[in-house]
């Protein structure tokens, strides 16, 4: 899904730092996506924690080869502590999750090494805290409604004209996995859509609205 010809993106700064990836597949990733990228089941609500995980790689805080389900995991860790988390909101995650559900299992484990900061902005000004936030060189959750369509998506990086920003770029957990780009999904900023809908989700196709976003942060060292 390339840019439009006369725009320019800007990408997190953490893309270039994703481990475990041979670099060769680093040079066509155009930062390690691929090995950020995790892919969500589809009977499955889990998008939310798929996004935090992906975030977590994009920070070093944790390797993809350590992400492993179906091997014991030593409970005392904060890895271990994170899935026994996950493990008690249900494993399939059936109703989604909200905010409070992504605090809840990272405040127990890296609470004090990852920072989630709800953006409590609405309409454009929550565009604008979403594109501040990535400019920023941070990841963002958003949580994305639309016709049949209530869904997280990680926030990676932004397509900009005339120096504005016209779209969010976004792994999407239910997307296919990047290829030679560091994203699988679009989400135009500028679309002109009815109601509260005036986002355009692309490679979907709907029209959505933003329910909520939450910036994750590297916790302040102290």
């Amino acid at each position: 899904m390339p840019p439009h010809r006369h725009s320019t993106v800007k990408l997190s700064p953490h893309l270039e730092r994703v481990t475990d990836l041979p670099r060769s597949a680093h040079r066509l990733a155009r930062g390690g996506s691929r090995d950020l990228f995790l892919k969500q089941g589809s009977l499955d609500g889990a998008c939310g924690p798929y996004c935090v995980f992906m975030a977590m790689l994009g920070y070093g805080l944790i390797r993809r080869s350590e992400i492993n389900w179906s091997s014991s995991v030593d409970r005392r860790t904060r890895l271990g502590k994170l899935m026994s988390a996950i493990d008690q909101h249900g494993q399939f995650f059936r109703d989604g999750t909200d905010i409070n559900d992504l605090k809840a299992i990272i405040d127990g484990s890296f609470g004090n090494l990852l920072s989630l900061q709800p953006l409590t902005s609405t309409g454009s000004k929550l565009d604008q805290a979403i594109i501040d936030e990535v400019e920023s060189g941070h990841f963002v959750c958003l949580w994305m409604r639309g016709r049949a369509l209530s869904h997280w998506v990680l926030v990676v990086g932004l397509e900009t004209r005339n120096e504005q920003a016209h779209a969010l770029l976004a792994l999407d957990p239910d997307g296919r996995e990047p290829s030679l780009a560091c994203w699988n999904a679009v989400i135009d900023l500028h679309h002109s859509g009815t109601g509260n809908h005036r986002h355009l989700f692309r490679p979907d196709g709907r029209r959505v609205r933003f329910e909520a976003a939450v910036g994750l942060r590297l916790a302040a060292k102290k």
